[in-house]
């Protein structure tokens, strides 16, 4: 239970709350595997209908389209959508490809690994994102289909050899540059698909990315504090509550830390606004960029 009135935040976390400071109008949580993990697609078989709409990119494309539509409707109010889109990708490529073993990353500027989609897959850190038949997919930007011509014996060798061989490696592009790749380790459909069907498909994957990467992008901005650049008060206790309850449902640990400036309200009362919000500004950058990918920071104090 969260509450709070203008200078403080008090709340009663039980077993889960490891530890709680006062120390500002900001506050951050953190817990320990943050991202509840995904329940596998079940492994479905292929049905004559999608065999059917395999022949015809046309089909497979209008019910991809559809399911997109109806997930991002069910999920409109969800906190964090990339461990769904994660599900949803496997779900998907399962019905219309008969593909299994599925995994999706993104690709970070500047990291050493790729960072997958979601947790379902007991994955903490990925591949690399510069060697191997990934990493190459990865900077390249260019497809890999295993026993392509075109992709030469050296990628397939690379592909067979690592810990989990691929036989489809998609990247997902924008703006020149990679934002994530997703890798097939199976296609159990009778007949592997042709170049127009893979095709289609993995267009359709890119343009879902990137709209589920806007939709996040948005609301971040929606629930951005613009003074301080971090969750605004309601944005804070919203995500704050799941990721109590999250901890609850796994018996891991949550850390919760509340900052008290002194000598804000003097600013306040003696109009040296300016100043006052200059500060804000300040701490609220030192706070993010000490915090943890996981961890909650939030404004709840005017």
């Amino acid at each position: 239970m969260f509450g709070s009135d203008a200078n403080t935040l008090w709340f009663a976390a039980g077993a889960a709350l490891a530890a709680v400071a006062v120390l500002a109008g900001f506050a951050f949580t953190r817990r320990r595997g943050s991202l509840a993990e995904p329940a596998p697609p079940a492994v479905r078989g292929v049905s004559a209908a999608a065999l059917d709409l395999g022949r015809r990119p046309a089909g497979v494309a209008d019910a991809m389209c559809r399911s997109f539509l109806e997930w991002l409707a069910e999920h409109e109010g969800q906190a964090e959508l990339w461990a769904s889109f994660d599900q949803l990708v496997r779900e998907l490529l399962t019905e219309h490809l008969g593909a299994n073993r599925v995994r999706c990353y993104h690709v970070r500027a500047g990291a050493e690994a790729l960072q997958p989609l979601s947790g379902g897959h007991g994955e903490i850190v990925g591949p690399s994102s510069r060697h191997g038949v990934l990493g190459h997919v990865a900077t390249s930007g260019k497809e890999f289909v295993a026993g392509d011509p075109g992709c030469g014996p050296l990628l397939d060798d690379l592909a067979a050899r690592t810990e989990e061989p691929w036989v489809w490696i998609w990247p997902v592009r924008e703006a020149g540059g990679t934002l994530g790749v997703v890798a097939v380790g199976n296609l159990r459909q009778v007949g592997a698909p042709g170049f127009g069907l893979r095709r289609t498909v993995g267009q359709l994957l890119t343009i879902f990315w990137r709209h589920t990467a806007c939709v996040e992008r948005w609301r971040v901005v929606q629930r951005t504090d613009r003074g301080s650049g971090v969750l605004t008060r309601n944005d804070f206790f919203t995500l704050a509550a799941h990721a109590l309850n999250d901890s609850y449902q796994t018996n891991e640990p949550v850390v919760a830390v509340v900052l008290a400036l002194e000598g804000m309200r003097r600013l306040d009362d003696s109009g040296r606004w300016e100043e006052r919000d200059r500060l804000i500004e300040r701490l609220g950058c030192a706070l993010a960029r000490r915090v943890r990918s996981d961890d909650l920071v939030g404004r709840f104090a005017d």
